[in-house]
C-alpha cells in the first residue's frame, strides 16, 4: 500500500457542529473546532501519510520530512494506517513498527499538529489482503450472528487497545480523525459497494463505533469517507450510518490532470454542501 497519500482536511469536509449524543473528550472538541474554523474561514490543514517514516529516498531518519524539506515545516496532519495490528502483527501493512507509530503520532500531536488513522483491515472470511473481494459475505460473516462475529470483535479490540494508548506524558488523550470503511462507494475493498449491502455496511460502521465507544474511546473523531468519481450527493449518502456516527464528512481521490481536477472541484463542492445539511 505504501505510495504518496495527501491529506486535506476542513476544504470539502465541513466539521459538523451538530451535537452529538456521544460524548467527547475535550481535546477532541479542541479538533472540531479548529476543522469547523478553518472551514468557516476558507482554510484547510495539509498532510501527508506516514510522513515521519519514510520519504522519496530515504527510511526512518529522524526529523526528516519530504514535505518539510520543501515547505520548512512538517505537515499539519499526520495520517496512519492500523492494517495488520488486527493480526497482533508488530509492524503494520506499510511495514511501519507500531511502536514507532504510536511514538509519532503523539509527538505529532504535542506539536500541535492532527492526527488521522485508517483500517485496511484484512478479510476476516477469506484470510486474505482488504483488498480480496472474492466473497460478498464477508460483512455478514462479522457482523452479529455471524460466523466471523466473535474474530471480528477481537480484531476491534486490538484497533480500540492502541488508540486508548495514544496518550500524552501528562496523561491527555489524543484525539484522532477515525477514518474507518473507507471508499465504500467503490468495489475494492471487502466492505465496498458490490461487496456487501447497504444495510449491511451500515450495521458494519455501527458496529466499529458502538465498540470503540464502549471502550470509552471519546477521543474519537469519526469521518465518512466514500471514493472519487461518478459521485452524486445520492450516491455519497446511500450508505451513511446516521449523524449520530459521523463527525466529518469527507472524500477520497487519486488522480491528476484537468479533468481530475475538475470532477474533484464539482464532487468537492457538492460534498461540502451535504456537509453543511448536516451541520
Amino acid at each position: 500500500m505504501k505510495r504518496l497519500a495527501i491529506i486535506v482536511l476542513a476544504i470539502a469536509a465541513v466539521a459538523c457542529a451538530k451535537e452529538n449524543v456521544r460524548t467527547k473528550s475535550p481535546e477532541a472538541l479542541d479538533v472540531l473546532d479548529r476543522l469547523q474554523a478553518a472551514a468557516d474561514s476558507g482554510q484547510f490543514f495539509f498532510g501527508q501519510e506516514d510522513f515521519p517514516f519514510y520519504g522519496f529516498s530515504w527510511e526512518y531518519e529522524p526529523g526528516r520530512g519530504d514535505v518539510k524539506e520543501v515547505c520548512g515545516s512538517h505537515p499539519a496532519v499526520l495520517g496512519c494506517d492500523l492494517g495488520h495490528i488486527e493480526l497482533g502483527a508488530e509492524e503494520n501493512l506499510d511495514g511501519v513498527p507500531f511502536e514507532v507509530m504510536r511514538k509519532a503520532i503523539i509527538d505529532h500531536y504535542a506539536e500541535g499538529g492532527l492526527v488521522t488513522l485508517s483500517w485496511h483491515a484484512r478479510n476476516p472470511l477469506t484470510g486474505g489482503n482488504a483488498w480480496d473481494v472474492s466473497d460478498n459475505t464477508v460483512v455478514a460473516s462479522v457482523l452479529e450472528n455471524g460466523s466471523n462475529h466473535e474474530l471480528f470483535l477481537g480484531w476491534l479490540d486490538k484497533v480500540a487497545t492502541f488508540i486508548q494508548s495514544l496518550t500524552t506524558a501528562e496523561g491527555s488523550k489524543v484525539p484522532v480523525i477515525f477514518r474507518p470503511w473507507h471508499e465504500h462507494t467503490g468495489s475494492w475493498f471487502w466492505w465496498g459497494r458490490n461487496i456487501c449491502t447497504a444495510d449491511q455496511y451500515k450495521a458494519l460502521w455501527k458496529m466499529t463505533m458502538e465498540y470503540m465507544w464502549g471502550r470509552g474511546l471519546d477521543n474519537l473523531i469519526t469521518a465518512y469517507s466514500p471514493n472519487y468519481g461518478g459521485m452524486t450527493e445520492e450516491i455519497y449518502m446511500e450508505r451513511y450510518p446516521g449523524d449520530e456516527y459521523v463527525d466529518v464528512f469527507g472524500y477520497d481521490a487519486y488522480g491528476d490532470g484537468p479533468e481530475f481536477i475538475t470532477t474533484l472541484r464539482n464532487e468537492m463542492t457538492m460534498v461540502a454542501g451535504v456537509a453543511k445539511k448536516h451541520r
